[in-house]
């Protein structure tokens, strides 16, 4: 877990398995248990969590709430720079993240 300058944590859980289809429930709620188990972290700011694959495609899928909070799936192809959403993706990722630490800074003292 990473946190930004605005409170703002991003979690990254990558797996070293290979996934070919666009969601993956089990993961998913791992995600929820930690947003649910870590819930005082997350009440003032929104939750970003990633889950990183092996995947063959391009793998990218979005899930988000009108309160901001986001899982997003992302695959990296282990062979083939064109169709691996890792690099790119990733990227756009992480500056929208550190967008949201600019602009919309914690305000608790902790």
């Amino acid at each position: 877990m990473v946190r930004g300058e605005g409170g703002h944590r991003l979690l990254v859980d990558a797996k070293r398995r290979q996934v070919s289809t666009p969601t993956r429930s089990e993961e998913t709620y791992k995600m929820l248990g930690y947003l649910e188990n870590f819930r005082g972290l997350f009440e003032e700011l929104p939750f970003w969590g990633v889950l990183c694959f092996l995947s063959s495609n391009n793998l990218f899928t979005e899930i988000a709430t009108k309160r901001g909070d986001k899982i997003v799936l992302v695959g990296a192809h282990h062979s083939d720079p064109e169709i691996c959403a890792m690099g790119g993706r990733m990227d756009t990722l992480v500056g929208e993240w550190l967008e949201l630490n600019r602009h919309h800074p914690n305000t608790l003292n902790e």
